[in-house]
């Protein structure tokens, strides 16, 4: 049987396995970060029969829900797992009114790794299928060659979405920008 569940220490092994079987989409410098957060925050597992195929972690703030990290095993994907996750995430949205996303852009690049931006246009494709707007970009995020896009989705209050077109909608930002919205990282 499969189910959405609240994730649990146990599973973070499980979580960090499927980290490691999208070598495109993380390098190993982010299994840490992964694995904090996922210590941190709240998230779903999706279970089938006891085994772990798929994850989010999220962050609540004051009026925003932020999605932190996805990810669903590759034997297990094409099957509506990642969207069911998502819905679930933003299913704890009480006092939020948008959800929030930083995703790396299709240009980027970390050199010698296995990471490759291009995978990134189908991440940025599958949120925008589920309501999500391109909110701005911020250059050299996580690095020199490795942008950022940032995604969003109105919850509860269509003037927010006047609110973040008219902070960043469209526009290229950089570490300026990336301090005053608070990055943790």
């Amino acid at each position: 049987m499969s189910m959405i569940c609240r994730g649990t220490q146990d599973d973070l092994a499980r979580v960090l396995e499927i980290v490691a079987s999208h070598p495109t989409h993380f390098v190993p410098a982010a299994y840490s970060l992964i694995e904090s957060d996922y210590r941190q925050f709240p998230s779903y597992v999706w279970d089938e029969a006891g085994s772990v195929a798929g994850f989010i972690v999220w962050m609540s703030k004051a009026l925003e829900l932020e999605l932190l990290w996805m990810a669903v095993h590759p034997q297990a994907s094409g099957r509506g797992i990642g969207g069911q996750l998502v819905d679930a995430a933003i299913g704890e949205a009480q006092s939020q009114r948008v959800v929030l996303l930083k995703t790396a852009s299709p240009d980027s690049q970390i050199p010698g790794t296995g990471f490759c931006g291009r995978a990134y246009r189908e991440t940025i494709d599958f949120f925008i299928r589920r309501g999500f707007r391109e909110a701005c970009r911020l250059e050299s995020y996580c690095g020199s060659q490795n942008h950022c896009v940032v995604l969003y989705r109105v919850l509860h209050d269509p003037a927010v979405a006047g609110i973040v077109e008219r902070l960043g909608g469209g526009r290229r930002a950089g570490g300026a920008y990336r301090q005053a919205a608070g990055h943790r990282g």
